[in-house]
């Protein structure tokens, strides 16, 4: 079984890191180490986001909190279609609009373009912006 991974976007430094190893009491994360080697922080000071387990067309991972868009064939070059969050809705993978529809991995597998990551929600809001 491959280890789960997971980043994490400090609140206060407005930075995004890579978790190496998270301290875990009664099933919840309470400390997470960002590669320093031996330092811990307190999990509340991070919003943590978890691989989804799957890559973008340029094999890129994807997380939880990425915006992600489709290329579509049929559209003038590097159209983005479908601009949305990755979720977890009840443990299943799921795509969320700014107009609050959601689809699942079934609707992604159905669409057959390619999945692209366009940033992600707290260093690119501007990509929910006026989507179709």
């Amino acid at each position: 079984m491959e280890r789960l991974k997971f980043r994490a976007w400090h609140k206060v430094l407005k930075q995004m890191y890579d978790v190496e190893k998270m301290v875990w009491e009664n099933g919840e994360p309470v400390l997470v180490n960002t590669g320093e080697a031996g330092v811990l922080y307190d999990i509340e000071a991070f919003e943590l986001m978890q691989c989804v387990g799957i890559k973008d067309k340029s094999g890129q991972l994807i997380y939880e909190g990425d915006i992600v868009g489709w290329e579509s064939d049929t559209l003038p070059p590097l159209h983005i279609k479908f601009p949305s969050i990755v979720t977890w809705h009840y443990a299943m993978l799921c795509f969320t609009n700014k107009r609050g529809g959601t689809a699942d991995m079934n609707w992604l597998h159905s669409l057959e373009m390619p999945l692209i990551v366009l940033g992600n929600i707290f260093n690119n809001p501007e990509f929910l912006e006026g989507t179709e």
